[in-house]
């Protein structure tokens, strides 16, 4: 059983204010998230995985999305994030991320993709962006790609105010 065969939910945190993540993080721990995920496009990313990590959150992988530079893999471990999630299929980010211990989860459209991906040692795959992709063209692409394979493939938006007040 690999480390992704476990993820059931990911949480994606773009644009969340630094004084928002404890409260945000520990509703979605305590919702049954599997996965928190902070953009590393958003300002103070590193920072915030940190604080999420410190947290000790029960059953809950703190991490990175939007990590699309191998360097990056190397600070997201250094932060005590888990998980590296790209939105793209780079080889070198999965095998960066693979060295620093993270979970590999890489983005991609096409078989050539998820096969890159799987040879440069991925954990699973996130079909990105999934609204490209029907249901007929996963399954033709499952049919293919090496077993077992797992995908991520549904991103829901989630406002900081709807998690505070929903969760």
């Amino acid at each position: 059983m690999s480390a992704f065969d476990t993820i059931r939910s990911v949480a994606i945190l773009r644009g969340i204010a630094p004084a928002e993540i404890v409260p945000v993080g520990e509703a979605l721990a305590e919702a049954g998230i599997d996965v928190i995920e902070v953009t590393l496009n958003t300002p103070g990313a590193l920072q915030m995985i940190e604080t999420l990590a410190g947290l000790g959150l029960q059953d809950t992988v703190i991490g990175a999305g939007t990590v699309t530079r191998p360097e990056e893999a190397q600070q997201v471990a250094n932060a005590g994030g888990g998980i590296a999630i790209s939105p793209n299929t780079d080889a070198d980010v999965i095998k960066a991320s693979k060295a620093a211990g993270l979970i590999s989860l890489p983005g991609f459209l096409t078989p050539s993709e998820a096969f890159i991906a799987f040879n440069a040692g991925a954990d699973g795959l996130k079909l990105f962006p999934c609204e490209m992709a029907s249901s007929a063209v996963l399954k033709a692409m499952k049919a293919i790609l090496p077993l077992p394979c797992r995908f991520s493939q549904l991103a829901v938006s989630v406002s900081t105010t709807q998690a505070n007040t929903s969760l």
